[in-house]
């Protein structure tokens, strides 16, 4: 059984000068501990864990800001193409994302992912949802579990619809029992933040990984599905308000003892 991921760290967007978004600091510092946790203790091998980032190059071109939205959708198709030439059964599947993020009208539950070639003029373009991204995972069946970890804002932007997975390529794998974790950086309508440290990291991405490396159950054992959801949200609000900040994490999960999830 083989675990795949792909982890997202964008930085660098269209500058507001130009209708874009600012400059971060921490997301693609965030993208490489995630990578670096997945690839060593988190069982996903190197050639199965897609790392995609932006690049900084002042005063580029629009057309030249990535990761755009086919950069995902590529990635995720050389993970389904690998997967169903080969005949691979799937154990986990990770997607992490670190950049802007916006809510979406009242849809609570969903968390659009602004892409680096966002602006005001092309936003809905360049958004993608959570949630169809997450239906696409779980209905294809190649996977018994979905891990999706997103660290980024959740304020809305009106009249924007975010874009789908693409087509649904329907029942692909044999797993029609899939569950999965989701943790959000914030609540809906609200901000997440970065450290304002030497070296930025955001504020989620911290305690997850603390979480994952033994914190979320006082490094006895394996980290189940509940200590991670319960540490992300005891523990992100103390970590805010020692910034003096307000952030209030959304996790949880779907696992139960007939397919339990343990990291």
């Amino acid at each position: 059984m083989k675990n795949y991921a792909i982890v997202v760290g964008i930085n660098d967007y269209i500058p507001p000068a130009k209708r874009g978004l600012r400059t971060l600091k921490g997301a693609i510092k965030d993208a490489e501990l995630i990578y670096e946790w997945l690839t060593t203790k988190g069982e996903v091998e190197k050639d199965d864990c897609k790392f995609i980032v932006s690049s900084a190059v002042p005063d580029k071109p629009l057309k030249d800001y990535t990761p755009i939205k086919d950069t995902i959708d590529k990635a995720i198709l050389e993970i389904i193409t690998e997967m169903v030439d080969n005949k691979i059964e799937g154990g986990k599947f990770y997607f992490y994302f670190a950049g802007h993020g916006i809510g979406l009208g009242t849809k609570v539950s969903e968390n659009g992912m602004c892409m680096a070639d966002w602006s005001q003029l092309f936003k809905s373009n360049a958004t993608i949802s959570s949630i169809d991204y997450r239906e696409k995972f779980i209905s294809e069946g190649l996977f018994k579990q979905i891990i999706i970890w997103l660290d980024c804002c959740r304020n809305p932007i009106a009249l924007t619809t975010p874009q789908g997975a693409g087509q649904v390529n329907g029942q692909l794998g044999p797993n029609t029992d899939v569950v999965y974790f989701i943790g959000h950086a914030t609540q809906f309508n609200n901000q997440a933040y970065e450290t304002d440290d030497i070296e930025p990291r955001g504020i989620f991405t911290e305690v997850l990984l603390e979480g994952l490396n033994g914190a979320a159950n006082d490094h006895a054992g394996p980290v189940s599905g509940d200590d991670l959801r319960d540490y992300i949200i005891y523990r992100v609000p103390i970590r805010a308000k020692e910034l003096k900040l307000t952030q209030t994490p959304d996790a949880h999960h779907t696992g139960n003892k007939y397919n339990p999830i343990i990291f």
